[in-house]
């Protein structure tokens, strides 16, 4: 899961380069860590 995720960030930072727009442009990564809530859910 994580390979998948650094090669697809890979691309955009990769395609925002090839645009010539990297160099004006954040990139904000968020993680929900959706994996813990089902694990709560199952305590209730």
């Amino acid at each position: 899961m994580i390979e998948n995720l650094d090669w697809n960030i890979g691309r955009v930072l990769q395609t925002l380069d090839d645009l010539g727009i990297a160099d004006d442009t954040m990139v904000i990564y968020f993680s929900d860590r959706g994996d813990t809530a089902r694990e709560s859910r199952e305590d209730s």
